[in-house]
C-alpha cells in the first residue's frame, strides 16, 4: 500500500482531528510513562525546529523522512503544567504527531500557530499532498 493511499484510511484520518476535544486522553498519555521527549518553543521556535530537524531528519526539500511525537511546551513554563502563585494548577503544552512524509515549515508553523499557555491541546502534521 503506498503512502497516500494509507493517508486516506483510519488511523491517519482520525489522528487528524486536533485541538483541545480530548484533554482526558492527553493527560492520561502524559501521565504514563511514554517517555514521550519534551521541547521549549524557546528563541521563537528554533529549539523546537532543531529537535524536529534531528529526528525526523527532512531531505532537501523539507519533507521528513520518518514520522515522531514530541510534547511542545512554551518557553518559561516547563512540563504539562504549572501551579499558580494561588495554588491553581494551569496546563500547557500541544502534543505535536509528525508523519513521515510532512514538510518542516508546515510542522513549525502548525506549532507556532497551536501552542497556547492555559490551554493542552494535539496537532497532527499529515504527510503533504
Amino acid at each position: 500500500m503506498s503512502d497516500s493511499d494509507r493517508s486516506s484510511r483510519y488511523p491517519y484520518t482520525v489522528a487528524r482531528s486536533t485541538g483541545t476535544a480530548y484533554p482526558a486522553l492527553l493527560a492520561a498519555l502524559l501521565a504514563a510513562p511514554l517517555n514521550i521527549d519534551e521541547v521549549s518553543s524557546a528563541e521563537d521556535f528554533v529549539a523546537f525546529e532543531q529537535y524536529v530537524i534531528h529526528h525526523c531528519m527532512p531531505d532537501e526539500n523539507g519533507i521528513t523522512q520518518s514520522g515522531h511525537l514530541v510534547w511542545l511546551y512554551p518557553e518559561g513554563l516547563y512540563r504539562t503544567y504549572h501551579e499558580t502563585e494561588e495554588g491553581n494548577i494551569e496546563h500547557h503544552g500541544l502534543l505535536v504527531t509528525i508523519e513521515r512524509g510532512a514538510r518542516l515549515s508546515d510542522v513549525v508553523e502548525r506549532a507556532r500557530s497551536c501552542l497556547r499557555a492555559g490551554v493542552l491541546a494535539h496537532e497532527h502534521v499529515a504527510a503533504a499532498a
